[in-house]
């Protein structure tokens, strides 16, 4: 049975449907994204495995949030510390609500992000999100 939920002096009893009925466990929030650092150090072994070099990575808010900020970059050594830099990185921009991108290349100094100032890169980069898409991703499957 339901216990009184609080009696005054004169005989009111005051229900609070929050604090009574709101027993359930919490949903986890869908939006509440941690950045995972296995992932992060698998992708840092694809793109920079054997690469040397500075890896150059951005974080900044996405315009549309309503937040001001400038970007912040750093530059990662491409060795056995940048995944968990990366992942550092990565957690302060999910904490921050910036987004991270990190340049699939490396470069020689600090300070370096163009794609003239890539020295390095193990990956093919491909951007598939206007135009015929199916007809780009064929041609892409038949020449490599």
């Amino acid at each position: 049975m339901l216990g009184v939920g609080g009696m005054s002096d004169d005989k009111i009893i005051h229900f609070n449907p929050w604090r009574d009925f709101n027993d359930a466990a919490p949903l986890p929030d869908p939006f509440a994204v941690e950045p995972d650092p296995a992932q992060i150090a698998r992708f840092v072994d694809v793109v920079f495995g054997y690469s040397e070099g500075l890896i150059p990575v951005r974080g900044f808010v996405d315009k549309g949030q309503g937040k001001d900020g400038r970007p912040h970059n750093i530059w990662i050594d491409a060795n056995g510390a940048a995944p968990d830099k990366l992942a550092t990185f990565a957690a302060w921009g999910a904490r921050e609500g910036a987004a991270v991108y990190v340049i699939p290349g490396t470069v020689a100094e600090t300070g370096q992000a163009r794609a003239a100032d890539v020295l390095q890169m193990q990956s093919v980069v491909v951007d598939l999100d206007a135009g015929n898409i199916p007809a780009k991703l064929d041609h892409l499957v038949h020449h490599l």
